[in-house]
């Protein structure tokens, strides 16, 4: 009987010692993207707004000191941090000897694959991973519609298409140009496709998409070449400017 009690303590504590983040998962109360990929800060932001969480992330490693200033000491940060481009090294060390009331820190190989088996969504919108342009512009249609985006390339699609067969799907939209691989890999969905061969034509498209869900007075401009986090919290479509004039959604 001793020695089972044993075998069991024995048994909790190796869980224990296997899945601290997972047993915290909701202590957190604010997001920082740590990585010099835009796809990971992308995720991480979009992961936040979807999860209604405050976030923001590194730019550069002399950013993580100033960051924190801007921060108010009450939130327990959770750090997503890269595996393999960091900007900072134990980041979470740093804030809490600011003060804070905690932090704590993910490391992943790709968030964009990682943080969406954390969310309870069944909606997905996917597009190519050369360019942050499309991502930028599906965001918020993507927030409206509580839809994941997937970063899709001929490489990733059957972990993509693994993570989406165990899935009550909802509706799926291919946004922009994608590898063959993906449209081929996804057909089986039936998806609604966005794809005019031309960035602005899909870009009206998609605010069109938000405007019919959400009649909104005004959208947000910008030339789509940046993360911002206005833009990520979804509350006005994305409008983008070309350099001779500016394409409108009528």
């Amino acid at each position: 009987m001793e020695a089972c009690k044993k075998r069991v303590l024995f048994l909790l504590v190796i869980f224990l010692a296997l899945t601290p983040l997972a047993l915290a998962a909701d202590t957190y109360t604010y997001l920082v993207s740590n990585s010099e990929s835009w796809k990971d800060v992308y995720s991480t932001i979009l992961y936040a707004n979807l999860k209604g969480l405050e976030s923001d992330f590194l730019v550069s490693t002399n950013h993580g000191p100033l960051l924190l200033n801007n921060i108010n000491k009450n939130n327990v940060i959770r750090v997503i941090a890269s595996k393999t481009n960091p900007y900072i090294f134990n980041y979470p060390d740093m804030i809490k000897s600011r003060g804070f009331k905690g932090a704590d820190e993910i490391i992943s190989d790709n968030a964009n694959l990682e943080l969406v088996k954390d969310l309870d969504v069944n909606n997905f919108i996917i597009v190519g991973d050369s360019y942050g342009f499309p991502a930028m512009a599906v965001t918020p249609y993507a927030i409206q519609t509580k839809s994941w985006v997937f970063l899709a390339n001929k490489r990733n699609i059957l972990e993509i298409d693994s993570f989406l067969s165990g899935k009550n799907i909802n509706k799926i939209l291919i946004y922009g140009f994608v590898d063959r691989e993906v449209r081929d890999t996804l057909s089986k969905y039936r998806p609604e496709i966005i794809d005019n061969q031309d960035k602005f034509k899909d870009n009206v498209e998609i605010v069109k998409k938000y405007i019919e869900n959400n009649p909104v007075k005004q959208v947000v401009l910008s030339n789509g070449e940046f993360i911002e986090k206005e833009i990520m919290r979804g509350v006005e479509p994305v409008l983008f400017t070309g350099r001779e004039n500016v394409q409108h959604p009528s």
